[in-house]
């Protein structure tokens, strides 16, 4: 088992399922942000029938449960969560509550990170795999009524990994959850910058619509351990070594370089891509695109440093990493980019985008961000330590 120290390059939301409506399941007072506890709100209204009945009135008519507060109650005080507010966002209704434990409060839980790393390791072991052929490719496509796409890589994925639950490599990977217990939340708004404009004039700029998430601080440090049993995938080859010839596991050794150096590759590629492409179709033109670029630029250098020395590695994970980031975007780059069509790429960026749009625009053509231009998602996991 190897120890490890994971630390927030940049804020990080790992979504629980919860959305809260303002004053309803959430207050802003001031710099700060407040979950509405229904329990401690009925006990300061005297936690009887009259207090319940004013409770279910408010939320089926819409109206703010702090107006129901005694003057000398604060929105705090009925709160079991208070979380750092960076803003007053009066125009937002929304907000996405973070994951978090009973007793050690937010997490981002291991099997986000190994959901992250496994992508890494799909685009490092199809850039890798000789044996995937251009058949293999396209029998990920599949087509109903005669026009809409769908596409999944479910063949390729056993390919990669084995067949079944038993003989999968990434079975072996084991990554424990990392708590941030003394770590006070922090709640921003998330934006969409969009693109915009004809092949010559291209442009950025804000979709109408945000929402506000809960978010783990950049900066915030957490301890986790990560883990791959090579004595029970040693057991698994001798038990069923037909199932294991054509599958790559190199990347288990104990002292996790190889995969350290596989995920720090990957990030590294996937940020010069963004920066190139990006740089190249105006996103610097407004302050937060320009933001964001400086951002990947830092974060790439620190995966640099890291891939230099073998002391860990840079990864993207958690909500709004975008689908380049969620995918690796295998399928457009690599070798395998010259096996679909140009057909086939306009048809699988149509889904992507979920509308028709000119083939000059970006797939996908927007990019989520803080409102001030930084990402989301970057972690730091430095080994041994």
């Amino acid at each position: 088992m190897q120890k490890a120290t994971l630390t927030a390059l940049t804020p990080v939301h790992i979504g629980c399922g919860n959305t809260l409506m303002r004053n309803v399941g959430f207050v802003i007072a001031g710099n700060k942000a407040g979950f509405i506890d229904l329990d401690k709100l009925a006990a300061k209204l005297g936690n009887n029938a009259a207090a319940i009945s004013a409770m279910t009135a408010a939320i089926e008519q819409g109206k703010p449960l702090t107006g129901l507060l005694p003057k000398n109650v604060q929105p705090m005080e009925i709160c079991n969560v208070v979380a750092d507010a960076r803003g007053s966002f009066n125009d937002v209704k929304e907000l996405i509550e973070h994951y978090r434990t009973p007793l050690l409060g937010p997490c981002i839980p291991g099997s986000s990170l190994k959901g992250a790393i496994r992508t890494c390791l799909w685009n490092a072991l199809t850039d890798s795999n000789s044996m995937i052929t251009v058949n293999d490719m396209y029998s990920i496509r599949k087509s109903f009524n005669g026009e809409k796409w769908q596409w999944g890589g479910e063949r390729i994925g056993k390919q990669l990994f084995g067949n079944n639950a038993n003989t999968n490599s990434m079975r072996f990977l084991q990554i424990g959850d990392c708590h941030f217990q003394n770590v006070v939340t922090e709640v921003d708004e998330v934006g969409i910058m969009n693109m915009h404009g004809g092949k010559n004039n291209i442009s950025w700029k804000f979709k109408d619509s945000r929402f506000l998430a809960e978010l783990i601080p950049q900066d915030s440090v957490g301890a986790l351990w990560l883990k791959a049993d090579e004595r029970l995938l040693d057991k698994n080859r001798k038990q069923y070594p037909e199932k294991w010839e054509s599958i790559n596991t190199e990347w288990t050794g104990k002292d996790m370089a190889a995969l350290a150096q596989i995920i720090n590759n990957y990030t590294i590629r996937l940020l010069q891509e963004e920066i190139d492409i990006l740089e190249g179709s105006n996103f610097a033109d407004t302050e937060e695109g320009d933001e964001m670029l400086n951002k990947y630029y830092a974060i790439m250098v620190e995966a640099e440093a890291l891939n230099k020395d073998g002391s860990g590695f840079v990864v993207r994970v958690g909500a709004n990493s975008g689908w380049k980031f969620m995918t690796g975007n295998w399928m457009f780059s690599g070798r395998y980019e010259a096996m679909f069509t140009d057909e086939q790429k306009n048809k699988l960026s149509r889904q992507i985008r979920r509308k028709e749009y000119d083939t000059h625009f970006l797939t996908p053509k927007t990019r989520k961000m803080l409102t001030d231009g930084t990402p989301l998602g970057f972690v730091k996991v430095v080994l041994g330590k």
